[in-house]
């Protein structure tokens, strides 16, 4: 199955198998948060803001919003990667995944947020699992999940860790879920 964006790229005959067992011969990791950060590591006033406005909407921390169209960018890279014949051959790539959700997207009509709520957390009662965690609960519910020193300099707390599922908007199929700390707090009284 082609689908739609990959025509005209070096990405068109991948096989979904080979995308699930990361044998497409994708590049494994591409920083795409380094271009958004000037030559001293500090993020570039012209992609962020401190706080969300029209246009910079895509929070990746606190007091951190990127400017919408970064997106495009991130997609724009992936496509332009290049592609490794190496057969059968597994090597872990995070963009295989990105990948997987614009697939499950484009067979399901729905985000992949959407998707995967409707059609596994519902139905497992998994109320507190899920994409962008500051839409539905309270911070000081969220566990932190690092303090981070390359990129947004802070305890990333609310938004996904992963620094190219953030630019993406905390949404992506390679990363970003959360646990409100409810479920961590009762599972840990178990042991």
């Amino acid at each position: 199955m082609t689908i739609f964006l990959l025509r005209g790229t070096n990405k068109a005959n991948l096989t979904l198998e080979n995308i699930i067992l990361h044998q497409a011969g994708m590049v494994p990791f591409i920083a795409f948060y380094r271009e958004t950060l000037d030559s001293g590591g500090t993020p570039k006033p012209e992609l962020y803001r401190a706080y969300s406005e029209p246009g910079y909407t895509t929070q990746v921390a606190n007091g951190l919003y990127l400017r919408n169209d970064w997106k495009d960018t991130i997609w724009k890279r992936i496509l332009e990667s290049p592609i490794v014949p190496q057969g059968r051959k597994y090597v872990y790539s995070d963009n295989d995944f990105w990948f997987l959700g614009k697939i499950v997207e484009t067979i399901s009509g729905k985000p992949l947020e959407e998707y995967v709520r409707d059609s596994f957390y519902i139905p497992l009662h998994m109320q507190t699992t899920g994409y962008e965690p500051l839409e539905r609960f309270k911070l000081e519910d969220i566990v932190p999940t690092e303090r981070e020193y390359s990129f947004r300099n802070q305890l990333i707390q609310g938004t996904v860790h992963d620094e190219g599922a953030a630019l993406g908007g905390g949404v992506a199929g390679h990363a970003g879920l959360f646990l409100q700390r409810m479920i961590l707090v009762n599972y840990t009284k178990c042991f």
